[in-house]
Order: C-alpha cells, then structure tokens, then sequence
C-alpha cells in the first residue's frame, strides 16, 4: 500500500509541475468582466447509451449552477471525429457544440470569454488527464480541477459511497476500471482501490481493461469463493463499449463475462451515479471559488 501511495504522489506531483512550468498551462491576468465558463472535460463516447450517462451528470450540473454556461469538450479525436462522421455535431437535447478541448479554448477566445474553470470528469491522473493539462490555454484564465480518485482520502470516500452497489452474499462483485498499458504509473489510483475493497469488503475486487491490476487476478480470486453470480461496476463515467464488450460481451469468448461463465449483470456508467458525481461538482464549486 505505501508503495502504491508514492507512486499517487509522485503521479500528482508530477502533473503540478507540467501545470506550472509549461507556457501553454500558465493563465493570463484576465480582467474580462462576467461570470466564469464551466467546461467538463470527458474521454467522451460514441455508444448512445453511453452518452446518457453524460447527459445525466450534464443536467446536475446545470441544477447545481444554474447562473453559469455550461460546455462540455471530449480529449478523445478519435471520438469526435467518429460522431461528425456520423452526422453528430451536438451534445444533449441542449445541443451543447461537439468539441476538442483545443477547438473549446479557441472558440471561447473568439468570444471574448477568457475565465474557464475546467473540470475534467477522469477517473484517475492518467494519459486523458495529463492530456487536459498540458492543452495550450494562451490568452485564458483557466483554473483545472483534479480527477476523480487521487488521493487516498478520495479513493476510500468513492469506495464508501459505491459500496451500495456491491452485490449480495451469494455475489462477487468486480470494479470495473480502464488502465494504462503502457504507462503504468497511472495506475496507482486503481491499484490503490483494489487494496482498500479487498481489505475492507468480502468478495469484491477490481479489474482493468488495460495494465493493472488487470483481470487474471480478479478472475482467478473470483472463482475461488465458489459462487456462481457476479456483479460487474463500471469504474468509468459511462457504460460504453468497453462494459458492452470486453466485460459483457455474450458472443466473445474474451470477454470477462465468458471467461468467468458465471450468470453476470453490469451496472450503469458514474455518470449516472448522483452520488459519486456531486464529488465532482464539489470540484466545480472550488473551482469557481478561486476567481
């Protein structure tokens, strides 16, 4: 555990110094009259379901400042890209534009709109979060919020409030995260989890699509207890295809579900959870608090 706290730490510490000494993350002295922008950052989606669970954190954000504009940018251009192709341009039944982050800072720029607080809605400090902060924002006041599970305090405060959803008795229970392969310092935060619900719950541990902890522990630990029913949480703002696939999948023999051959069910993505996402609009007020 202590290691996996040091690498959270160092993970943080090196995202403050990216923060401080690129030019492009410096904020500029604005004195532009009116209130802030809110914009939520998100890897973004391209499964319409999905995309429910963007709007149902959209809609909480509204209610929560309902005298702030709201935009939305997706980190992914794989994404944007693919939704254009397909003729999506919008977000919402408020028809939020469908942007880059790079394209958000611009067109607020145009606008005359040059204090943003921006809030990522990422779950750890990974590639997608580095990728937000590192994003040129010459000419902006841009205050950046943190992600979802940094700190320890964080991660065991989100374990106490998704705990509602573990399964019963005669169920294990996996969280379902993403991971990094290829940077495996981005990590700490899941591994972190997985520590703290092995240690604290009977019968639940955490898996990841990418990099660790992985699933083949998960599974293995899974079919030991013996049971033959599993509950799959998604550790991710949306219950895309990655939770309607790699988890879920009924006709892939890799998928998580196929390999355990265990009656499975999949909860929705943390964008619907009211709970979890009023962390983040705690993130938000502070946010607004510093300008």
């Amino acid at each position: 555990m202590l290691s996996k706290i040091k690498i959270n730490l160092l993970v943080i510490a090196f995202i403050c110094v990216i923060g401080m000494i690129l030019p492009g993350c410096q904020t500029s002295q604005s004195t532009a009259s009116g209130k802030p922008v809110i914009a939520i950052v998100a890897f973004g989606t391209s499964v319409p379901e999905a995309q429910k669970n963007l709007d149902d954190f959209d809609q909480m954000v509204e209610q929560s400042f309902p005298d702030y504009e709201v935009r939305w940018a997706f980190t992914s251009q794989t994404i944007v890209d693919k939704l254009r192709d397909s003729g999506q341009t919008t977000l919402f039944d408020r028809k939020v534009p469908l942007v880059t982050i790079e394209e958000l800072y611009s067109d607020l720029l145009e606008e005359g709109r040059t204090r943003v607080a921006v809030q990522p809605i990422h779950i750890s400090p990974g590639q997608e979060y580095y990728e937000v902060v590192t994003t040129p924002s010459k000419g902006l006041d841009a205050k950046v919020g943190m992600p979802l599970l940094v700190y320890n305090e964080e991660i065991e405060e989100f374990v106490k409030i998704i705990s509602s959803k573990f399964g019963p008795d005669d169920t294990v229970t996996i969280l379902c995260g993403h991971g990094n392969d290829h940077q495996p310092q981005f990590n700490a935060s899941l591994m972190t989890l997985d520590d703290i619900v092995r240690q604290d719950y009977k019968n639940v541990f955490v898996a990841t699509v990418e990099g660790k902890p992985g699933f083949e522990q998960a599974m293995t630990d899974t079919k030991a207890t013996g049971l033959n029913k599993v509950s799959f949480i998604p550790v991710m703002l949306t219950a895309g295809d990655h939770i309607m696939n790699d988890v879920m999948g009924e006709d892939d023999p890799e998928s998580w579900k196929s390999q355990l051959g265990m009656e499975a069910s999949a909860d929705t993505g943390l964008g619907s959870n009211p709970e979890v996402m009023a962390l983040f609009i705690n993130r938000i007020e502070r946010l607004l608090s510093m300008f």
